[in-house]
């Protein structure tokens, strides 16, 4: 067989219908320019994937759409269509012609079906509508098959969480399952449904494109309307000297039939035997039952009854008390529905910078109608306008809502003064009524603690000894993979890694995991015992032990970041089937108790890049990650305060479309509200256009239009102070122009020195499919371009200087000599802690070592013929040639002209009458290469000697 055509009927309501046309290349050559003709007993009213551009009576001819003219052998092309039938009788196409020959219609792919599904709703969290994809056959190729979610009486967003997608087939495989999230809630509604659609499959033939999801509603209707409606009666009928026999009847005298029952009270005799009710009860002093098939329900005024046998022998039977009512308490045999109650809760805030006091309004049982009340703030020791911010308004409960939250704005000042406290009160209550009104709010006097782990102010990270620190970082990516450990491992020694983390200049690692790491099966491999014999044997969490105890000992500084929940694949939620919220959450808690009172760890990144169905600011459940992100920022502070909480962006807000993880837009009107003050640090991602073109860098003012859109999405956090940033993630391989141009953008946006945006690069490892890495695919080579960039980021901290004279001629015009001279300023020498004993102490020697056309290599010697030796060093210079690459040290470029070079850990001292040298490329096209010149040592200023033949 040479080539198919297939024909699968997608939908059919009766007058019309959707058919998909499936082209496969069983051959070894390519199909160009395809043409299809075949006759059909229908009318095409829509086409796509494909054109019409014929059509004679009933037959048709198609062609190849602009993106899909060849089909390479043993792929397949999809035409869908929408098709009217001429007669009473469809008919599928027949008589197909491909490219001028006939076609053999034999079927050899196998058929997609899709299953109906059921679940019972729940009354909170969520359950799942499972859906069973199944293949007729197995298949010798990958298959695969889109799918989507659509309405029916169910509401996306509101009754289930709408899901797309394309499900994959591996080779062999013949099921797969749709998992669709369907929201728990206390409302009385029918049953509902939604649909589920198989569109554009591969590989094989959509036989069944939908199924139905049956979301099986299990609250019951609340008794009536009116508070006085329910009338429930005991009644005794017979007694003998043991036992009774009684009845009890519930009467509706509401406005609106009961539709299911429920009944629970509390007697002193026992309950033998029951007739016409179900018996639910599972403690002899609280009974509770409910209606069978045929009385579940009630019509207006009318009446139903239930009997028992009891066991009493004390004299007259006890009437039973404490009735409710399908969960609703009555008043005692009167009848009466009791209202819900209303209460507010105490809060404690920190004052701070976007302080919040969170009062938790709540009501003690689900209403099934509407509830409102009203509140206000009113001084007491706080002053409103200038210690927070007044607020009244009316709060609202939807049926089946228990809790609300009101925040109240919190003023930060300078001034010292006692804990103040505000009242908020309720007042008002509509079908409710008020049990504790008053909830008060104590404000502590803000400012940092005089001890503890990682804070902030403003937009600045505070260490723990109280100095702002920059996170100036890479990300080291393999935790998280199937590999179980980072990535590398194979070629080096992850200790000689992070030693070249270091020595480069950078002072944080970003670690990503899964929590699929922390199970008994994930083994970590790829690894090279014999470059990690310490390795050997360990888990995954133990490496990471591993990491973050070397990280300690050098002084780099990590953020764990939880990347995804299984090895497989990132999640849009923070959430899957196989991982919850609740282990999402534990997991994170038990990583906070096992680094707590451990510095190296700054924080912990909740979740990496939510995006596609994640919202913001929405309120619901299932999908608002700033919720999730309080839930869990909030669950690792009550393990360990002294961890910052990095909090992602989503994908879409309010319409508008940014980067996975880097639309921070509704931090502005729903910032994250965490338990403990200063410890919240927002963390955006952003990418180039070769990661994905975005609009924006085909704006004819780019990339000038860059800043404006890092502003409105995540910058305005840090330029008005509302928090730190850490750009969690950015990186390119540099390929292109328009690349480089947003690099040397955004580098120039991050900012220089302790006020600038913190930030991790992506990435370390070179096996970044998108970026590529600073390192080399040989896991040692710096790629120096990437390097020579961030160097203007890098923040080098130390240097101190040493003293000693030093003699010599030169008369070499492409080469320089500069001394330290300690005569010149007897400040400087006070600096150097006294040590300068003579006219010049330290010598710069520059030297050409070899030139080409347009380029050369160049080095420079630092000589110490001081007393005592020279611990770390750092060179700063002017250069009128650009430095390409360095070897030797680290290099930073402060300016265009004006370059800094700082020692690495193997040639961080200058020993007494030694010497290091480190070496670069550098581009000149002129005739004599220009010296350096304007030296500074460790910060101090060094003279020209150069024109001198005898020092």
């Amino acid at each position: 067989m040479v080539n198919t055509v297939d024909f699968a009927l997608v939908n059919d309501w009766g007058s019309g219908f959707q058919g998909q046309l499936t082209i496969t290349n069983n051959s070894s050559l390519l199909i160009s320019d395809w043409t299809l003709t075949f006759s059909a007993d229908f009318e095409i009213t829509d086409l796509w994937n494909g054109t019409i551009i014929n059509r004679q009576g009933n037959q048709y001819t198609i062609s190849y759409p602009s993106w899909d003219r060849d089909i390479s052998p043993q792929e397949t092309v999809s035409i869908g269509f929408i098709g009217k039938p001429l007669n009473t009788t469809f008919s599928e196409p027949t008589n197909f012609i491909l490219n001028g020959e006939g076609v053999n219609t034999e079927n050899p792919l196998p058929r997609i079906t899709i299953s109906d599904a059921t679940v019972t709703e729940g009354n909170q969290g969520l359950s799942y509508l499972i859906f069973t994809v199944s293949l007729d056959s197995v298949s010798n190729q990958t298959v695969t098959v889109n799918y989507s979610t659509i309405n029916q009486t169910a509401t996306a967003s509101q009754d289930y969480e709408p899901m797309s997608g394309v499900l994959t087939f591996a080779v062999g495989e013949t099921t797969k399952t749709i998992s669709v999230p369907v929201y728990g809630d206390n409302l009385v509604e029918q049953n509902e449904t939604l649909q589920v659609i198989l569109e554009n499959a591969s590989g094989a033939v959509i036989e069944n494109g939908q199924a139905l999801g049956n979301i099986i509603n299990d609250d019951q209707n609340p008794p009536s309307e009116n508070d006085s409606d329910i009338v429930v009666d005991f009644t005794v009928n017979n007694q003998w000297n043991s036992g009774f026999t009684g009845t009890i009847t519930i009467t509706n005298q509401g406005t609106n039939p009961i539709d299911g029952w429920q009944l629970g009270f509390n007697a002193p005799f026992e309950i033998v035997n029951v007739w016409n009710a179900n018996n639910n009860s599972n403690d002899s002093q609280g009974y509770n039952f409910s209606n069978l098939s045929w009385n579940r329900q009630i019509p207006v005024n009318g009446s139903i009854s239930f009997g028992f046998n009891g066991a009493w022998t004390q004299g007259n039977i006890p009437e039973p008390s404490n009735y409710s009512f399908n969960g609703i308490p009555l008043e005692d045999t009167g009848g009466n529905v009791v209202l819900p109650t209303l209460t507010v809760n105490n809060v404690t805030v920190t004052e701070g910078n976007n302080a919040i006091a969170n009062f938790i309004v709540t009501l003690s049982e689900p209403s099934q109608k509407v509830v409102e009340v009203r509140y206000s703030t009113e001084d007491n020791s706080a002053s409103a306008g200038l210690d927070y911010e007044a607020i009244s308004g009316n709060l609202v409960f939807n049926p089946g809502e228990t809790s609300k939250t009101i925040a109240v704005n919190i003023f930060n000042d300078s001034v010292l003064e006692d804990n103040e406290t505000l009242s908020l009160n309720l007042s008002s209550p509509v079908n409710a009524t008020i049990e504790d009104g008053q909830g008060i709010a104590t404000i502590l006097q803000g400012g940092l603690t005089a001890e503890g782990g990682w804070q902030t102010q403003g937009n600045q990270i505070i260490d723990p000894d109280g100095n702002p620190f920059r996170i100036s970082g890479v990300n080291w990516f393999g935790l998280e993979t199937s590999n179980f450990t980072p990535h590398g491992l194979w070629a080096r020694n992850y200790r000689d890694l992070m030693d070249q983390m270091r020595d480069l200049g950078y002072n944080t690692i970003r670690l990503p995991f899964s929590n699929q790491l922390f199970d008994s099966g994930s083994v970590p491999n790829s690894i090279n015992y014999s470059l990690n014999p310490d390795l050997q044997g360990l888990n995954g969490l133990q490496i990471m032990d591993k990491v973050v105890d070397y990280a300690g000992q050098i002084g780099l500084k990590i953020i764990l970041d939880r990347h995804r929940p299984s090895a497989e694949s990132q999640s849009s939620l923070w959430y899957t089937n196989q991982y919850s919220e609740a282990r999402w959450i534990s997991d994170w808690q038990m990583l906070a108790q096992r680094y707590s009172g451990n510095n190296t760890i700054i924080g912990a990144d909740l979740h990496n890049e939510p995006h596609g169905s994640a919202t913001w600011g929405s309120g619901n459940i299932a999908t608002d990650w700033r919720l999730a992100a309080e839930r869990a920022g909030n669950g690792i502070l009550s393990v360990n305060s002294d961890w910052l909480i990095f909090v992602e962006g989503i994908e879409n807000y309010n319409g508008e479309n940014y980067w996975w993880g880097g639309n921070l837009m509704g931090a502005k009107d729903f910032p994250v509200r965490l338990n403990v003050a200063n410890r919240l640090v927002y963390a955006p991602h952003d990418y180039p256009a070769s990661v994905y073109p975005q609009s924006w860098f085909n704006s004819a003012d780019y990339p000038q239009n860059l800043p404006d859109l890092w502003d409105r999405h995540w910058g305005y956090l840090h330029q008005e102070n509302i928090a730190p940033v850490l750009l969690g993630e950015f990186g390119t391989k540099l390929e292109t122009r328009s690349d480089r141009l947003w690099l040397e953008e955004l580098i120039n946006y991050l900012g220089e020195g302790s006020n600038g945006i913190n930030w991790t690069y992506w990435s370390w490892n070179p096996n970044s499919g998108d970026t590529g890495g600073i390192l080399q695919d040989d896991w040692n080579t710096v790629n120096t371009d990437k390097q020579n960039l961030l160097n203007n980021l890098l923040i080098d901290n130390g240097g101190i200087s040493s003293s000693g004279t030093f003699t010599m001629e030169n008369n070499n015009p492409e080469t320089s000599l500069f001394a330290l001279e300690s005569s010149e300023n007897s400040n400087n020498a006070q600096t150097l802690n006294n040590s300068l004993n003579s006219d010049r102490d330290i010598l710069i020697n520059f030297q050409v070592d070899n030139r080409w056309n347009d380029g050369f290599t160049g080095s420079i010697t630092i000589t110490n013929q001081g007393e005592t030796p020279i611990q770390g060093w750092e060179l700063e210079f002017d250069s009128s040639f650009a430095l390409t690459s360095l070897w030797n040290g680290k290099q930073k470029q402060i300016s265009r002209d004006r370059y800094l070079v700082s020692n690495l850990s193997w040639n961080e001292e200058i020993p007494v009458n030694g010497s290091i040298s480190f070496g670069f490329n550098g581009l000149w096209n002129g005739e004599i290469i220009p010296n350096p010149d304007n030296y500074f040592l460790n910060g101090q200023p060094l003279i020209d000697i150069s024109s001198l033949s005898s020092i």
